[in-house]
């Protein structure tokens, strides 16, 4: 990471930028992932498969690893800081996460297939120019 917006709070619309933030899109079941697939975006797989978003988040404010809500989807979006405050050091660092575990936790179920990945950064409240990369992501 090497720049990116001061902490903010991920729970309040207008005041929740993030230096970067992996969205990892399930639905219930096998059914579900056959009517998501084809949709032209992770809203709209969500809104017809009745899917969850487990998003990691680096930045924002709060504890590491703790379950927070979406202040933009309401119960089918929780966040989950990896690495709060600011991040804007240019160190390079390796996370691991168990997302099935991390599922159960912030949504009280089991997730079902994934079927989506995205990538995304928000800097438009504090309007603070963001650089930020990913490297070796590995899906097991």
């Amino acid at each position: 990471m090497t720049s990116g917006p001061p902490a903010s709070d991920l729970v309040v619309k207008g005041g929740d930028d993030r230096t970067i933030a992996l969205y990892f899109v399930f639905v219930r079941d096998e059914a579900a992932a056959r009517a998501a697939k084809g949709q032209q975006s992770l809203t709209t797989a969500l809104w017809w498969s009745y899917g969850a978003a487990l998003v990691y988040v680096w930045g924002g404010e709060g504890a590491r690893n703790a379950v927070v809500a979406s202040p933009h989807m309401g119960a089918s979006y929780k966040l989950i800081p990896r690495q709060p405050g600011a991040v804007a050091d240019g160190i390079w660092r390796a996370e691991r996460a168990d997302r099935a575990a991390d599922f159960r936790r912030a949504f009280g179920r089991e997730p079902g297939p994934l079927v989506g990945l995205a990538v995304s950064s928000g800097n438009d409240d504090s309007c603070v120019r963001t650089s930020t990369s990913i490297a070796g992501l590995v899906l097991e």
